[in-house]
């Protein structure tokens, strides 16, 4: 099997150079997480089945869902893609962000340093990465995963409900700003 700085390269597929052998998780990598060794092992257990089946393997792997927690006071999340990566790309992208500082319920909390940061991608605001540091950072990245998952747009986020008051709710406001944004483009 072929492998470059001690990791085994594989195929989005997580096959290996030999189309029969696949590998998941830290022998591989890119990301050394288990969020993401779970999906690759689940994609090379469907593609593995498909090809003792005679088929060819249908299941890729979706980088775009890299999440990044660090456990710090504030909390720091991170989905997607970065600013930095996005214009490594050649990507054009519009970004906001928003204040715990001026948030309803992180000020009850007494919680408000930090902010959230949405990245949507021109022309039409599909959300491609976003950054949070603050309260439950590592709880409020799963939204705008979800949003990424699904190719979600800053209007879409915009318009989904958010129970009054919540922190959750402060996603609304980036999203609000960048379809905005967006309608003036």
């Amino acid at each position: 099997m072929k492998s470059e700085n001690g990791k085994v390269v594989t195929q989005g597929t997580q096959q290996t150079n030999v189309p029969h052998i696949l590998a998941a998780g830290d022998v591989c990598g890119p990301y050394e997480v288990v969020h993401l060794a779970i999906q690759q092992g689940e994609v090379a257990a469907k593609n593995a089945a498909a090809l003792v089946a005679g088929r060819e393997p249908g299941e890729r792997m979706d980088y775009r869902l890299k999440l990044e927690v660090i456990f710090t006071s504030p909390e720091v999340a991170g989905v997607g893609y970065s600013e930095k990566e996005c214009h490594d790309k050649g990507w054009e992208i519009v970004t906001a962000s928003y204040p715990f500082a001026d948030h309803g319920k992180s000020m009850v909390m007494g919680a408000m340093d930090g902010f959230v940061k949405l990245i949507a991608l021109k022309p039409k605001g599909e959300i491609v990465g976003a950054e949070v540091v603050g309260p439950h950072a590592s709880d409020l990245i799963h939204e705008p995963l979800a949003v990424i998952r699904y190719r979600g747009t800053a209007e879409e986020m915009m318009n989904l409900p958010h129970y009054h008051p919540t922190l959750s709710e402060i996603w609304t406001y980036p999203a609000e700003e960048i379809a905005e944004k967006f309608r003036t483009y």
